[in-house]
């Protein structure tokens, strides 16, 4: 609520992050009214009843600041017509011949906000699988020859998600993950110092070898005092 009603969280610094922009030009005027509601009620729960909601400098602060004044002679209706679903800031800005500062001072003193997009959500035909992604391959390699998720998505060049997304639209049953504490009974602490440490492969190749991920392997070298690789390390070739 912090963040929506002042446009960034003060503890961290007066520069609002970009989504926080985006939402407010498109909250309904509804939304901010019940915002502001809220924040009137915590005011009066802690005995703060004369501050106000909003609340801006003494004039003699900002002597030396030359802030951005919304122009007072637009027509709400002019400024409404042009806030439609399919408008930005800048566009909007632009054609009222404003700065987006101005803009968003304008909108926040008269209650205004642009129109919401609809939403679409489930009408687009989905994309159809290409290579390893196609559901009888992804089956060969996730059921067949056992392939981690991570696998497949390095053979994919793609996330991890997308291809946990892929075996759910294939109908592909995701193995259980591994109980805990089953990595470290099945590998032999001698083996993994041998590989690791003598050998100087690397955490992601060892982790590729046991179906594991990276931090599993990590834990292990930390559980049994391997030491780590010197920054600089070239890892033999495969």
């Amino acid at each position: 609520m912090r963040r929506l009603l002042l446009g960034a969280d003060p503890e961290s610094g007066n520069h609002a992050p970009a989504w926080t922009h985006r939402f407010a030009y498109r909250t309904r005027s509804g939304i901010l009214a019940f915002l502001h509601q809220q924040a009137r009620r915590n005011l009066d729960a802690h005995h703060l009843g004369d501050e106000p909601v909003a609340w801006e400098p003494p004039a003699h602060w900002l002597d030396a600041l030359d802030l951005p004044q919304p122009s007072l002679d637009l027509p709400d209706e002019r400024v409404r017509a042009l806030l439609t679903a399919e408008s930005t800031e800048r566009d909007v800005a632009r054609q009222l011949r404003l700065t987006v500062l101005q803009l968003r001072l304008l909108m926040e003193s008269r209650g205004l906000s642009a129109a919401t997009r609809p939403h679409n959500k489930g009408t687009y035909p989905r994309p159809p699988r290409q290579g390893v992604l196609v559901p009888e391959r992804l089956r060969d390699l996730y059921e067949r020859q056992g392939l981690q998720q991570l696998q497949i998505a390095e053979l994919a060049s793609c996330s991890s998600a997308v291809v946990k997304t892929a075996l759910k639209q294939a109908g592909i049953a995701r193995r259980p993950r591994r109980a805990a504490g089953d990595l470290k009974r099945s590998v032999d602490p001698a083996w993994l110092r041998t590989e690791y440490h003598l050998k100087g492969r690397t955490v992601a190749d060892i982790a590729r070898e046991l179906s594991a991920p990276d931090t599993n392997v990590s834990q292990l070298l930390d559980a049994w005092s391997i030491p780590r690789h010197p920054p600089g390390h070239s890892a033999p070739l495969a």
